[in-house]
């Protein structure tokens, strides 16, 4: 296959990569430095709150030949990368890139602490396991990973944390086990990683300086059997989606809400069920039944506090939009002020939903009498009873007080 051919395979896998997954408001497929010298900067660059995430694509076949291919595929991939990190974050000037979904906008690099680099081949013929190396110039960790193998990743971890928590972990086993033979393939670390994930990093620490072997075949056949196996699974997988659904769908276009959509991306998959099952629950108990008061359930997740607020017809936009600012208020009083990021979700009788984010940041150190004052009136906090809705992940059942 002449170059032409391999770099248009390898910008078609970025464009799909970018296009078709959980991520794709947030990637930016071939961005160039637009302000500056033109010139491509990455392969695909994924920017979400504070992480930063480089990826380049290495096209080039096995050939039997070991010592080449590492050389075409991996030590020129890490070049790259760390070519593209000296510009993003060393210049002393500014860097604008842009994508068809938010148009041009100025790399920020003072907002991303967590910098996560990967090499991903697509050539044919590889046929050995290498989970990745370090630099020589500055020891930073870069995955390299198969054509194949991240799009299993991306499938099964489909939310940014849990993506990013696997590729720390993942590091981690390199890292700091310095003799480390993996016999299976990505998805079997994959496997292994989801069926012990509590206590992967105990299980790093205890082989910490030894020699492992770690021999991973079929460890993915198992985890989906597990998975299988779970009770209600079918039902938590749609509930799972109805988060990405409604990003795209209704959050991601609308400016205002783009906050919001990044606050509900960022949970991992058993907070997103828990969120969407709350929500699910509360509407259904509430909605088209005739109650004509407000009524309000809150949850915390992840230092996100959640209100949602149901309300019937007859309250002025005006009332509607203080009701929930003190609803939010006041639930960051009740928890002293140890959550001050909220998402307050209005839903009315008819199922209509509008939502509100509040940061309180600054408010958190204010004189707090007034709300109290308004709290007792409103009879809200006052030995009111808390109702949450809890699941029992590894049960994979809901139970709810």
């Amino acid at each position: 296959m002449d170059n032409f051919l391999k770099g248009k395979r390898g910008e078609t896998f970025v464009n799909e990569l970018a296009e078709n997954t959980f991520l794709n408001y947030w990637c930016f497929p071939n961005p160039h430095d637009e302000e500056g010298n033109k010139k491509e900067i990455c392969d695909l660059l994924i920017l979400f709150k504070n992480i930063c995430i480089i990826c380049q694509i290495k096209n080039y076949e096995f050939k039997e030949n070991h010592e080449r291919y590492f050389r075409k595929t991996v030590e020129s991939g890490a070049d790259q990368i760390q070519g593209a990190e000296r510009k993003l974050f060393h210049l002393n000037r500014d860097i604008w890139i842009k994508n068809e979904k938010q148009g041009l906008i100025k790399f920020d690099k003072e907002k991303y602490n967590e910098i996560i680099r990967i090499v991903i081949h697509i050539g044919e013929g590889f046929q050995f396991q290498n989970l990745g190396r370090l630099t020589k110039s500055n020891h930073e960790f870069i995955h390299i990973i198969g054509k194949e193998d991240i799009q299993y990743l991306l499938n099964e971890l489909n939310t940014i944390s849990d993506f990013v928590q696997y590729l720390i972990a993942r590091e981690s086993l390199v890292a700091k086990i310095e003799n480390l033979v993996f016999a299976g393939r990505e998805k079997d670390l994959l496997g292994l990683y989801q069926r012990i994930k509590p206590s992967f990093e105990d299980f790093i620490e205890s082989n910490k300086d030894k020699v492992l072997l770690i021999d991973g075949e079929n460890s993915w056949d198992d985890y989906v059997k597990e998975k299988e196996s779970y009770e209600n699974e079918d039902i938590l997988l749609e509930i799972e989606g109805f988060i990405y659904d409604w990003v795209n769908r209704d959050l991601i276009i609308n400016e205002k809400s783009r906050e919001i959509a990044e606050e509900l991306m960022s949970l991992n998959r058993e907070e997103r069920r828990f969120f969407t099952a709350s929500l699910l629950t509360f509407i259904h108990s509430y909605t088209d039944k005739g109650f004509n008061r407000i009524i309000r359930r809150n949850l915390s997740i992840n230092n996100i506090g959640f209100v949602f607020f149901y309300y019937p017809s007859g309250i002025s936009w005006e009332q509607l939009e203080r009701l929930k600012l003190i609803a939010a208020d006041g639930y960051a009083l009740h928890l002293d002020y140890s959550i001050v990021n909220f998402i307050v979700i209005g839903i009315t009788e008819k199922e209509n939903i509008n939502i509100l984010h509040v940061d309180l940041t600054e408010l958190k150190d204010k004189n707090t009498d007034e709300l109290r004052k308004i709290l007792k009136h409103l009879g809200w906090f006052e030995k009111e009873n808390m109702q949450y809705m809890e699941f029992d992940f590894n049960k994979r059942t809901k139970n709810c007080r």
